[in-house]
């Protein structure tokens, strides 16, 4: 609803509109007939007759300046009322509004717009240099449309917000005047972050499914003559005498390691190719951490690396998950993990709830992922490590996403943290 809060002036009063009309209307009736009456009794009365002509006149001007006043007042109003009702219809649009005059003063900022920028306050009549300083990438284009009238539409600019990034989608306008004379500009702002993540989820998707095929492909090729060697290496075992000679021994533990790692490559490249089916079972997080932990807890020893716990329950509770597959999950990012801190460290395994979620974070404290290396780390066949796949992030993704949950990164010089988020929804 739109409405107004002031009170009444005295003359808009509605009793005062019509007894000041009808004042004037009560002076001049008699004045009429006064000045009638003289005018019959002789020329002697020409002074009174002046005087109620000039009262005639007074009533008749009085009423015509507030017949003015009253619609120069009801104009007001109206005016009023179209601005209240602009303003309102302003700061309910979805999109960011931001406007400013020739001389670059702010002259309005709805609230979309401050919430997508941060402004505290709401910046009109201030340089726009000034509200918009703690986001330069809008800056340098509504200087040039201020200044030189250079429209733009369409343009994307990534800015933060907290602890994430916004897509923002900007279109500058010049405002002209009836006589096409430049009066100021406006910015509308969108924010397009979600729909940016559509199209790239898009694009993924589609590259996605040609590489599925040629992974499939690939793994049929290999896994059929990797069994035949699989099965000769236990032949040749078999064949040497008991117990074999230490130098063949050797070269036949090479040859089972280098088979059990092609199998592992391949089982990963038909994962890709061909997704599991998610079946779900109450799982309490604990013992899949427990579990992902006790399998690497010789390697963290080797490599002297520490391993602690944290929100870990005595009684903890059970959410509907695939434990192979979270398992599976898990034990990619605690191997990256573990790779990360060659010279040794600290790894924390920390479970937790965020909102509707249940969470198991990862932490280390390696060297950091580099920012152009991190948005990277989830695309299939990605790797920075010799001799790495560039599946296992790529299937942790898949699996969790598989689950309707979330996977978060933060990293910094100091360390990396991986946070999986999986509903927490529990087998009642």
């Amino acid at each position: 609803m739109f409405r107004s809060d002031r009170k009444p002036r005295f003359f808009e009063q509605r009793w005062i509109q019509w007894a000041i009309p009808g004042l004037f209307l009560a002076i001049s009736v008699p004045a009429t007939l006064m000045m009638w009456r003289l005018w019959r009794t002789g020329p002697e009365s020409s002074i009174a007759l002046l005087l109620a002509a000039i009262l005639i006149v007074l009533g008749l001007t009085g009423s015509a300046l507030f017949l003015v006043y009253r619609a120069y007042s009801e104009t007001r109003d109206r005016l009023s009322y179209v601005k209240l009702y602009a303003h309102d219809i302003l700061q309910s649009l979805s999109i960011g509004i931001l406007t400013s005059d020739p001389a670059g003063l702010i002259t309005n900022v709805n609230q979309r717009a401050r919430e997508l920028l941060g402004i505290a306050q709401d910046g009109v009549r201030k340089p726009f240099r000034e509200v918009l300083g703690h986001s330069p990438a809008l800056v340098d284009p509504f200087d040039r449309l201020i200044r030189l009238g250079a429209e733009f539409s369409g343009v994307d600019v990534d800015i933060p917000s907290g602890d994430r990034r916004l897509t923002l989608r900007l279109d500058g306008r010049s405002l002209l005047s009836h006589a096409d004379e430049r009066i100021g500009a406006i910015l509308q702002i969108q924010d397009v972050t979600y729909l940016k993540f559509l199209d790239q989820e898009m694009r993924r998707t589609e590259k996605l499914a040609g590489l599925g095929t040629v992974a499939a492909g690939i793994a049929h090729e290999i896994k059929n003559p990797l069994a035949a060697l699989s099965i000769h290496e236990q032949l040749l075992g078999e064949s040497l005498p008991t117990p074999p000679p230490p130098k063949a021994q050797k070269y036949l533990d090479v040859i089972h390691s280098e088979i059990h790692r092609l199998q592992g490559i391949v089982d990963k490249y038909v994962s890709f190719a061909r997704p599991r089916t998610v079946e779900r079972a109450p799982v309490a997080l604990e013992s899949v951490a427990e579990a992902v932990l006790a399998l690497v807890e010789p390697e963290c020893r080797k490599q002297k690396i520490g391993v602690s716990r944290e929100g870990f329950s005595d009684s903890p509770s059970r959410y509907l998950l695939d434990e192979g597959q979270i398992q599976q999950a898990l034990l990619n990012i605690v191997i990256n993990a573990i790779q990360a801190m060659q010279k040794g460290g600290s790894l924390r395994c920390r479970l937790g709830r965020a909102g509707a979620f249940a969470t198991i974070s990862i932490e280390d404290t390696g060297s950091g992922i580099l920012p152009d290396v991190r948005e990277r780390i989830f695309d299939p066949f990605y790797t920075t490590r010799q001799g790495g796949t560039g599946l296992g992030l790529y299937l942790t993704q898949r699996i969790v996403s598989e689950h309707k949950g979330y996977i978060n990164v933060e990293s910094s010089p100091s360390g990396t943290a991986f946070t999986i988020g999986v509903p927490a929804e529990s087998n009642s």
